[in-house]
């Protein structure tokens, strides 16, 4: 599929069976876009010269997503099944990106916002581990994931301890990103 499938998505729900170009759900404001394949570059971000990405709406990757994903994000939902390229969630101002595993930078520079790892993450530098903990908001949204839209999330994720980190603190530090540990 072209680049920019599901852009501004105000409302309805729309499914790609298969991959999906560049910039898939760019600026969405509401609606459920899910594809059933991987996205390229720019997920549910800003398009080009735009203050915001997502303002609403769910975005579910059924596979990887390329790089960038959920930049600049508003609000919204983000899910990767598989996993991010560099710097999801870059600059997000508020928002979820929920992923089975991200790459390098995920979190950078973001003011507020909500990042998930189900798998592998490293922090950025400037974020600082707070606690560990068992939100009871994000088991709700995994139990969605997975019952609304297939998403692979198993019971010791639903139940299990996140480590807590707060950043970015080269902005406000209001973010958190909350990494799955098995132990």
């Amino acid at each position: 599929m072209g680049r920019g499938a599901g852009a501004c998505m105000t409302g309805g729900r729309l499914e790609i069976l298969g991959n999906a170009g560049d910039g898939v759900g760019l600026g969405m404001a509401g609606g459920v876009l899910v594809v059933k394949g991987h996205a390229g570059d720019g997920a549910g971000a800003a398009a080009p010269g735009a203050k915001r990405g997502m303002t609403g709406g769910e975005l579910i990757i059924h596979g990887d997503a390329g790089d960038e994903a959920g930049a600049r994000m508003r609000r919204g939902l983000v899910a990767v099944a598989g996993r991010t390229g560099r710097a999801a969630g870059l600059s997000m101002i508020a928002g979820t990106v929920v992923a089975s595993a991200f790459g390098p930078d995920a979190g950078l520079l973001s003011k507020r916002g909500t990042l998930v790892a189900l798998g592998p993450v490293v922090p950025p530098p400037s974020y600082r581990l707070a606690c560990t903990t068992q939100p009871v908001a994000l088991r709700l949204l995994l139990r969605r994931l997975r019952d609304l839209h297939g998403f692979p999330v198993s019971a010791a994720q639903l139940d299990g301890f996140y480590r807590r980190y707060s950043g970015d603190f080269a902005e406000s530090g209001k973010g958190e990103l909350l990494a799955w540990t098995a132990a």
